[in-house]
């Protein structure tokens, strides 16, 4: 069985997150790696609103801004 390691594959696979340098994608980045939920919600928003993966984007934010206790304020948005 062959095992992953950084020299072996690209950082965006050993590590599970997306390739790319969009809204979108550095989202997923501090969510995943940064693990900051402020930063998260302003990102998903800068993608949202220059229509980098809007579906993705509404549907991930929504599930930070839960995690968060933020539900009623996606009635909102």
């Amino acid at each position: 069985m062959q095992h992953l390691n950084s020299d072996a594959a690209p950082y965006h696979v050993v590590h599970k997150i997306l390739p790319g340098a969009g809204p979108y994608v550095r989202a997923k980045h501090v969510q995943l790696v940064e693990k900051d939920p402020e930063a998260v919600i302003q990102w998903f928003l800068k993608a949202i609103s220059d229509g980098d993966r809007v579906d993705s984007a509404h549907k991930d934010m929504a599930l930070v801004m839960k995690q968060q206790d933020r539900g009623k304020k996606l009635s909102k948005l």
